[in-house]
């Protein structure tokens, strides 16, 4: 029985392969992270005496961050279907934090004409934080990797496509602070809707 599993697994792959062509990508990814949750993430310090007394604080603002992707990799192409197979990384910010992404990704699209495909696409991510406000004591660990999932589609001319995706996308963050400082919550979830836009290129 699983002689035959394999035998038949053999039997699509292999053509698909065979009338494939393979290809170097690189792609360069502006990205919009949505996160509901960031809002009003808050550190604050505050000192009460006999002749002085103050507060200070940071707070973040609003659920987006920001930032750039690069992804290289390999792209395999056939008349239906195209399958990229890419390692990313990059840079996502706002107002408080900053966190390197590095990312394992594929791509299925379905090709629908000659200048069009589209199709889902998941991955993991893995993450280097850091509090970058200059107001607070934080100390941000990304202790597991996140995951992405959802949906991409390209408008291709030749060895040029732009295109966009949306996904899901998980992240959390663990919060430690230090002198004096204390956080509303001892993690940030970063989780939320990522949106990319960008251009790949085949070589």
């Amino acid at each position: 029985m699983k002689r035959n599993a394999i035998l038949l697994i053999l039997v699509l792959i292999v053509p698909v392969v065979c009338l494939a062509d393979v290809d170097f990508v690189l792609g360069i990814k502006e990205c919009t992270l949505i996160s509901p949750d960031i809002d009003g993430f808050k550190v604050e310090e505050r000192y009460s005496g006999s002749y002085y007394s103050y507060e200070e604080s940071a707070e973040i603002e609003g659920v987006g961050s920001a930032g750039l992707m690069l992804n290289m990799g390999l792209g395999i192409d056939t008349r239906i279907i195209a399958i990229h197979m890419t390692g990313g990384a990059g840079y996502l910010f706002n107002n408080a934090f900053g966190t390197g992404m590095f990312t394992a990704e594929t791509d299925l699209f379905f090709k629908l004409g000659s200048h069009f495909m589209m199709g889902p696409r998941g991955g993991i991510v893995f993450y280097a934080p850091s509090w970058i406000a200059t107001t607070g004591e934080v100390t941000l660990t990304s202790e597991e990797p996140g995951v992405l999932f959802g949906f991409s589609a390209h408008a291709a001319w030749r060895k040029v496509k732009v295109g966009a995706s949306v996904d899901y996308q998980t992240g959390v963050f663990e919060v430690e602070t230090d002198d004096g400082w204390v956080a509303n919550d001892d993690e940030l979830d970063i989780s939320g809707v990522a949106i990319r836009l960008g251009v790949t290129f085949t070589f």
